[in-house]
């Protein structure tokens, strides 16, 4: 014999909704209730209030029979339940037996869940919010602050130079950069500062300004702002981006930790504004992995004692990282 207990006095109510938009988390269902039927069904009522009367919503609802540690989602449902718009009161009729043999009305638990879909009609409504608006399902995976570590490359635009570095008489040993990512979508700042080594061997050049038969070390280091415009963050998995920033950084011949001016051969301002194009891969909600690319607008090119007398100090930039929200 089919068994249904109907004491509703006592029961737990549990209304979940979650409404995710760029300013902070609002709810569009309240006052969650229910009862019992004549007809062994249980009727949920609800006021449903979306942020406009056109936003599309999926409602879904939730039944846990031991007083919330497990949930299931019955089959058998009439009502506003699916895609639900336009605020007022809304009712879910659930038949009971029509899914399960057996209910424990005294543990019952009665969730609701409502993610608001943007459809693409009301998303080409506006064009900036097309182009430049996380979706409210991939937001959690966009607009996060983070800190981010990886590998750079520094280049100029300096023939002598790029020919020295092909040649392996100006080596490549590493780049290092970490900074953090600070989010108010659709714009992202991003703070770094970053060192890259070069090294010419003494067989390979001899530099006037530094001891004979001396390695030459040449370190570019510096500490760059910029602030980007996200593009389609809705894509969720794959953005990009474009900005401006500026850059405060030098390029050092010499024994960068030395005390001795004698061990510094020269020092060469490279600061510069730059435009940067970026791509982020997130690959779960809290890791993404991304390039930025870096191009110096303008330097100072006076006054300069370098090797391969760098006159030409545009220099560019990759960015390989992993950033943890």
């Amino acid at each position: 014999m089919r068994k249904w207990y109907a004491k509703l006095v006592v029961i737990t109510i549990v209304a979940c909704v979650f409404e995710i938009n760029t300013i902070a988390q609002s709810q569009a269902v309240q006052n969650v209730t229910f009862r019992a039927t004549q007809s062994n069904a249980i009727e949920v009522l609800y006021n449903f209030s979306p942020v406009t009367e056109v936003a599309i919503y999926e409602v879904q609802l939730y039944i846990s029979s031991d007083g919330g540690d497990s949930y299931f989602t019955p089959r058998t449902m009439q009502g506003d339940v699916g895609n639900v718009s336009r605020s007022g009161s809304k009712r879910i009729i659930w038949n009971v037996f029509s899914d399960v043999d057996n209910f424990e009305g005294e543990q019952c638990v009665v969730k609701i869940t409502a993610e608001r879909i943007r459809t693409m009609e009301e998303r080409a409504s506006n064009i900036s919010d097309f182009f430049f608006s996380a979706s409210y399902e991939t937001e959690d995976y966009v607009g996060k602050d983070g800190f981010h570590i990886g590998f750079m490359s520094t280049g100029f635009e300096n023939n002598d130079f790029e020919n020295a570095v092909n040649d392996s008489i100006i080596k490549r040993i590493f780049g290092l950069e970490l900074g953090g990512k600070f989010y108010d979508l659709p714009f992202t700042g991003d703070l770094n500062c970053f060192l890259y080594l070069f090294e010419v061997p003494a067989q390979n050049f001899y530099h006037p300004f530094l001891p004979k038969d001396s390695t030459v070390s040449i370190i570019h280091v510096g500490l760059n702002y910029s602030y980007s415009v996200n593009i389609f963050p809705s894509l969720k998995y794959v953005v990009p981006s474009v900005g401006l920033g500026y850059q405060l950084s030098s390029l050092i011949t010499g024994n960068l930790l030395s005390s001795s001016t004698k061990d510094t051969g020269s020092i060469a301002v490279t600061s510069s504004l730059f435009v940067t194009v970026g791509f982020a891969f997130n690959i779960w909600e809290n890791i993404a992995l991304g390039i930025d690319y870096r191009a110096a607008i303008a330097t100072n090119n006076t006054g300069l004692k370098q090797l391969f007398v760098l006159e030409k100090r545009k220099w560019n930039q990759a960015y390989f990282y992993i950033l943890f929200r």
